[in-house]
């Protein structure tokens, strides 16, 4: 078994995924930090270390999402060499390919997103 070079980023990592996971199971409003720590392998002291309430843990949910997909085409959107055509295929082939390779974790979370007792959530 390997240790993370960083095990604070790690253990938040762990929570944002399995938070993912407990809100596509039990939606938002009926999931609870307990459920998040348990389905993390982790404490609540460490759930508290990086997140202040369930609401920031959203938080940092829909920005690794963002930030996912703008590392995706950030190169495509910044190369210089393509013209604007160009660009917009490449934005596009980049963007299937992310959507195959993670597809599965974006359905769950847009799946949590738009389940009806999760509609506050998506305002």
């Amino acid at each position: 078994m390997t240790r993370s070079a960083n095990p604070q980023s790690a253990t938040r990592d762990r929570l944002v995924q399995a938070a993912l996971e407990v809100f596509a199971r039990l939606g938002y409003h009926g999931a609870t930090v307990d459920d998040i720590v348990a389905a993390s392998a982790s404490s609540k002291g460490a759930f508290y270390h990086h997140f202040a309430a369930k609401d920031d843990l959203l938080q940092a949910i829909a920005e690794q999402l963002v930030e996912t997909s703008l590392a995706q085409i950030d190169p495509v959107l910044n190369d210089r060499s393509l013209n604007a055509f160009e660009r917009l295929d490449a934005y596009l082939a980049h963007t299937g390919n992310w959507k195959r390779q993670d597809g599965g974790r974006l359905m769950m979370a847009f799946a949590t997103i738009f389940r009806p007792e999760n509609l506050l959530l998506y305002h």
